[in-house]
């Protein structure tokens, strides 16, 4: 794919939403925004991250063996598969997030499926015409490790070929987004798989000579929300829209090039031409601790390495903290703190001695990944840590 093809699709998809922008009120004034908002992507480098993550973001492409072929894909995360009989191909986007083939995407995209195939890259290939699926080089047949419908998540295994390591997204944070921040004007980018045309298209399996591409955009303003007791992350973008079929399932990427959330369609019933969701990241975390509890470390969660106190504090400091009950020694010490993670956004400083975790004692590092492993479910949790001769509590958000 050449560099110019995120771009040639951006354009696409700002023509095609023109209807929508009242405040838009002649083509030549759209294609003028249009060439400052590509000025601007080109000038501050969410081109170039766009085009450095992409190919960790794949094209899921979905089959119902009982439904009649109908000749056509559906976009699978907008026209639900209700029911099996419903139609037989859907395609939708979803995020690698590790090397060994782990992919998350959402749980409506997948719905009602007998088949999944997960494409990483666009390719040439020979397509017959005999209505069956061929897996091509860069397909692989994926299967469903974990649904989890009350976050509207879904975890994909695929298998990659042997010494294999696939380019993956990494997970960011989104504490401070929780924390009441915004991300502002090409801070972020969305990034998601196209096949085709926005919504339909005729049929052509995944590993079909009809190549699929990158749609891309950038985003002027992102806010963490509670719609509908759902959090969701709110994006706008007033030049280039938000209603993106193809961007459903796939990355909200951070200037880091990390994982920011997993784009969803709107959870609110009231979708703006201007918005698009996502799932924050928080969430996708806490899917991965109920799906794939190993791809998360305690210390990759929270962004810190601890280790074991080397002295005990003093017997009344200790009394202080514990009470009547009798440890030997308690606390462990954070060696190093990732910058921008959980951890550093709520002001975890290396050196720092964690004493206790909600209401329950950290006595050494061993015990202290497993009561971080034991928050399953938590928004929010307090840590009571000692700074020189300070005590602090402090609530972060998970």
């Amino acid at each position: 794919m050449s560099k110019s093809k995120p771009l040639i699709y951006l354009l696409i998809t700002v023509l095609s939403t023109s209807s929508c922008l009242s405040e838009i009120t002649t083509m030549e004034k759209l294609r003028r925004d249009v060439r400052e908002f590509v000025h601007e992507i080109e000038k501050n480098g969410i081109r170039q991250l766009i085009e450095n993550v992409a190919s960790g973001v794949v094209l899921i492409t979905t089959i119902s063996n009982s439904a009649e072929d109908d000749g056509r894909f559906y976009n699978s995360a907008v026209k639900n598969r209700e029911k099996k009989h419903h139609y037989k191909y859907g395609v939708t986007s979803g995020v690698l997030i590790s090397e060994d083939g782990v992919v998350v995407t959402t749980c409506k995209g997948i719905m009602n499926s007998d088949k999944i195939i997960v494409s990483l890259d666009s390719e040439k290939k020979n397509w017959k015409n005999d209505g069956k699926i061929h897996i091509g080089n860069d397909d692989y047949k994926a299967e469903i490790i974990k649904s989890i419908p009350e976050l509207n998540l879904a975890f994909l295994k695929i298998s990659p070929k042997s010494g294999v390591k696939l380019t993956h997204i990494k997970l960011g944070n989104d504490a401070s987004l929780i924390n009441g921040h915004k991300i502002l004007k090409n801070e972020a980018a969305v990034i998601g798989k196209a096949k085709g045309e926005n919504y339909v298209t005729f049929v052509k399996p995944a590993n079909s000579s009809y190549k699929f591409g990158i749609a891309a955009n950038g985003i002027e303003e992102m806010t963490y929300k509670k719609i509908k007791g759902k959090a969701v992350l709110l994006m706008r973008n007033h030049i280039t829209g938000g209603i993106i079929a193809e961007y459903n399932g796939g990355a909200v990427i951070g200037s880091d090039g990390k994982l920011l959330g997993l784009v969803s369609y709107d959870v609110s019933g009231d979708f703006q031409c201007t918005e698009q969701n996502a799932i924050p990241v928080s969430i996708v975390k806490r899917g991965c601790r109920i799906a794939v509890p190993g791809l998360i470390t305690p210390h990759m969660e929270l962004g810190i390495d601890v280790v074991d106190l080397e002295e005990p504090i003093s017997p009344s400091l200790m009394k202080v903290v514990v009470g009547a009950e009798r440890l030997e020694c308690i606390g462990v010490s954070v060696k190093s703190v990732e910058l921008k993670s959980i951890a550093d956004e709520a002001g975890i400083q290396a050196g720092d001695k964690i004493l206790k975790l909600d209401s329950d004692v950290v006595q050494d590092a061993e015990t202290f990944h497993n009561l971080i492993n034991a928050t399953i479910g938590k928004q929010n949790i307090c840590l009571t840590i000692l700074r020189g001769n300070k005590l602090i509590d402090l609530e972060i958000s998970t």
